[in-house]
């Protein structure tokens, strides 16, 4: 459950738009993701720091495709 709502998160976001948008992205996700899933806040803050560093330096692949660099 809890991975189909991250596979459909990353789907959802604007990924042409990344700089713009991964902020709202990324705070919609915590919110929906804890109270959606089951999991304690230090496991998401976890999750969520890697996938920031991950946005940041623009090596996040979505679908097999690497993401633009900034």
């Amino acid at each position: 459950m809890c991975l189909l709502y991250l596979a459909s998160w990353v789907s959802d976001c604007d990924w042409a738009n990344v700089d713009i948008i991964t902020t709202l992205c990324y705070k919609k996700f915590l919110s929906d993701f804890q109270s959606k899933c089951a999991t304690p806040l230090p496991v998401l803050k976890q999750v969520a720091d890697l996938m920031e560093s991950d946005l940041s330096s623009g090596i996040s692949t979505v679908a097999g495709a690497s993401l633009p660099s900034k």
